[in-house]
């Protein structure tokens, strides 16, 4: 990180505006920093709503077998360990992935952190 970006997120900490969450990257936040994210989502909406466009808010995890839809494995197989660049054997590690992660009695796992919103649609 840079050190102008540290040092404003040292602030952000310092002024209790966000709090750790003991995973790096995922902050608790005020609700002063709601309150302006609010009023950026209210900004960026307005023209869209003019042209009747509806807003959608995705939930942050997807089911396993939207996952797998998406393609995501076989479009970055560099963030699994176990996955190349061969789509033979991502197929392969894809079923021991998916039997790994399927739950008791066949039904799916547990959700999945979303990579983009784009994914569930």
């Amino acid at each position: 990180m840079c050190g102008s970006c540290s040092s404003s997120l040292d602030r952000l900490f310092a002024r209790g505006v966000l709090h750790t969450t003991g995973v790096g990257g995922l902050y608790a936040r005020n609700g002063y920093f709601e309150s302006v994210i609010s009023c950026l989502d209210t900004l960026i909406s307005r023209p869209g709503a003019d042209s009747g466009a509806e807003a959608m808010r995705l939930p942050s995890a997807m089911g396993r077998a939207h996952f797998e839809k998406s393609g995501y494995m076989n479009l970055f197989p560099q963030l699994f360990p176990r996955f190349t660049a061969s789509p033979a054997m991502n197929a392969i590690s894809l079923r021991c992935y998916t039997k790994f992660t399927t739950g008791r009695h066949g039904r799916a796992g547990r959700p999945r952190l979303t990579s983009a919103a784009c994914y569930q649609l």
